[in-house]
């Protein structure tokens, strides 16, 4: 008997598809691989000898499942109409400007690109009672772009979000123009008045109100944590990655010591990590903050304990599949209500909307918007950049001025020290 594959494995039975035994006086027997046309179109596989019956099987096998892949991929292309803005996201897939970005999950990889056009394709803006992607392309104008984008805001994602999404879009359009299947880009930033998300001076800056009132609605939806930490990226002037990532072991004597993430990345050209120390002794609300979040967390273990079942809000649930922290041996210092371990990046965001949203304060304000606020707060208290730099740990007093922000008020207090 010769073995073939099959959708369960390897059966008895007799050659799989398209696969043959051939005989020559130089080789002997062997077997091969005879691709049909639909292969070699559109898997681009040529005849391919085997010696080993066994490897041929399991070849076979492969090709035939990416075949059915690539035949309903080709399917679905059909059935798109191509004046349609999804149509001409299929053509952009096909462009070498696509296939040639790299694979993985960081950003501007091909994974990355989708997910954006996804969330496009398939939004309905409020002014329009069709997806995006089922719209003609020649009626998306720079006011639709415009309302979509408003639209995008008010549905809950974020500043830079809705930047991202806009520039995938600015690019499939610019190669529909270089293909001639569009006649212009009303995604494109130069005539779209899209916040600059990447730039630092057009992001917000957080006030003390705001920041008192984010606290206190953080605290009501037992969100604590969250809270304390927007308390400490906006006093130390620090990223809340680097906040939401301290140990225990990190606070000793009521000083704080820490070497900030971003910095690590440096070593790799040859740069040194930047390691900060706070006395949190002279920044008593920082401390009575600790401790009104350890006490709060006490008292969720007690009811997790007792076997009562803590709230599901935002970013609560369905942690494991958001890549959790696990529990460090140190502990860490702040602990997220929702998981009893660190925070992550999901559950910082996930609450930060919500908390965000019930107390009123404006979506473009974020938790890395407290960085460049606690920074600003600094200057205008009059303290030089070299202080600022000692605190914010930055080595260029170029990259402190991105993150000053109201300098008109800065230059007030300026001539005030001199003539007031």
């Amino acid at each position: 008997m010769i073995l073939m594959t099959s959708k369960e494995g390897i059966i008895m039975g007799k050659l799989p598809k398209y696969c043959v035994k051939r005989s020559s006086k130089k080789e002997g027997e062997y077997y091969a691989h005879q691709p049909s046309p639909d292969m070699i179109r559109l898997l681009k596989i040529k005849y391919k000898p085997f010696k080993v019956l066994h490897e041929l099987c399991v070849y076979a096998e492969e090709q035939r499942i990416l075949l059915e892949d690539a035949l309903r991929k080709e399917t679905s292309r059909l059935h798109v109409d191509p004046n349609t803005v999804r149509g001409l996201v299929h053509h952009y897939y096909e462009t070498p400007y696509f296939q040639n970005l790299k694979d993985g999950r960081e950003k501007s990889s091909k994974r990355d690109y989708k997910e954006l056009l996804e969330v496009g394709l398939n939004f309905t803006p409020r002014h329009s009672n069709k997806r995006l992607g089922d719209t003609a392309i020649k009626s998306v104008t720079r006011e639709y772009v415009d309302k979509f984008h408003v639209d995008l805001k008010q549905s809950g994602y974020s500043v830079h979000r809705v930047f991202h999404i806009n520039k995938v879009f600015s690019r499939v359009f610019n190669v529909g123009i270089m293909h001639s299947r569009v006649l212009s880009n009303p995604f494109s930033m130069r005539e779209l008045q899209v916040p600059r998300a990447n730039k630092g001076k057009g992001r917000g800056t957080w006030s003390e109100e705001q920041l008192k009132l984010f606290i206190k609605t953080a605290d009501e939806l037992d969100y604590s944590s969250v809270g304390t930490i927007a308390l400490f990226c906006n006093t130390l002037a620090q990223r809340h990655v680097d906040i939401r990532n301290l140990l225990n072991c990190n606070l000793v004597d009521n000083i704080l010591t820490f070497t900030q993430s971003k910095s690590e990345t440096a070593t790799r050209g040859g740069g040194v990590p930047v390691t900060l120390d706070f006395d949190l002794s002279t920044l008593p609300m920082l401390l009575e903050r600790l401790n009104f979040v350890r006490e709060r967390e006490l008292r969720i273990k007690e009811r997790l304990d007792s076997g009562e079942t803590i709230r599901r809000g935002a970013g609560q649930g369905n942690h494991r599949r958001r890549n959790c922290i696990n529990d460090h041996p140190e502990g860490y210092l702040i602990n997220y209500e929702g998981t009893g371990t660190g925070l992550t990046g999901y559950n910082v965001r996930a609450a930060v909307q919500r908390i965000r949203r019930i107390a009123g304060i404006p979506f473009e304000l974020q938790m890395l918007d407290q960085r460049a606020s606690g920074a600003t707060r600094l200057g205008l208290n009059g303290l030089t950049s070299d202080e600022i730099m000692s605190v914010t740990g930055h080595r260029n007093p170029k990259t402190v001025r991105i993150y000053l922000r109201k300098e008109s008020q800065m230059r007030s207090n300026a001539l005030n020290k001199v003539f007031g």
